[in-house]
């Protein structure tokens, strides 16, 4: 059983890293031509988004409101494909202009052991928050102080859905 645990451990670590390759080559725009990335400086709680696509066209997207804050303390909930339960808690910086960073805690079912790093992306509402050495992403929207959405592990190992709320818990790591 702990070979199996250190070899799956292992296949998300080298998952993660090549995600990170990918996702580096694609905002330094290295990757495919055709594809075109946005993103903003401002974004907001209350967005409205319009996609128009078809014919070789790209996508417009306006966004409306307030500017969305995320920097600081979150914790929440997550539970898994089989229903079992985890606590999860962010700390995330704000380290320029449309770039975040952050650190990770997770209890059981999948405990990270202490923190690690996370990349985070923010586009409006919207938030995507990737820990590369244990290979799972959560993706999902902020509303106010609340997020929510789901999370998925590299290779479709396991999934499900999250949740919570700006603010400190027993398990917030520290910077």
């Amino acid at each position: 059983m702990n070979t199996l645990l250190i070899i799956g451990i292992l296949a998300l670590v080298l998952v993660g890293a090549g995600a990170a390759v990918y996702m580096s080559t694609m905002n330094t725009g290295q990757g495919n031509s055709n594809t075109s990335t946005t993103t903003s400086t401002t974004t907001s709680t209350a967005s409205q988004t319009t996609s128009i696509s078809g014919g070789g066209s790209g996508s417009t997207t306006t966004t409306t409101g307030e500017t969305v804050n995320i920097t600081g303390p979150w914790y929440g909930t997550y539970t898994t494909s089989n229903g079992l339960t985890g606590r999860w808690a962010w700390r995330i910086w704000k380290t320029g202009p449309n770039s975040y960073k952050g650190l990770l805690v997770t209890t059981e079912p999948y405990k990270t052991g202490g923190p690690v790093p996370i990349t985070i992306t923010l586009e409006g509402n919207k938030i995507t928050v990737g820990a590369v050495s244990v290979g799972a992403t959560f993706t999902g929207t902020i509303n106010g102080d609340h997020m929510s959405g789901t999370w998925s592990l590299a290779n479709g190992m396991d999934h499900g859905t999250w949740s919570g709320q700006r603010g400190e818990t027993d398990i917030t790591p520290q910077e």
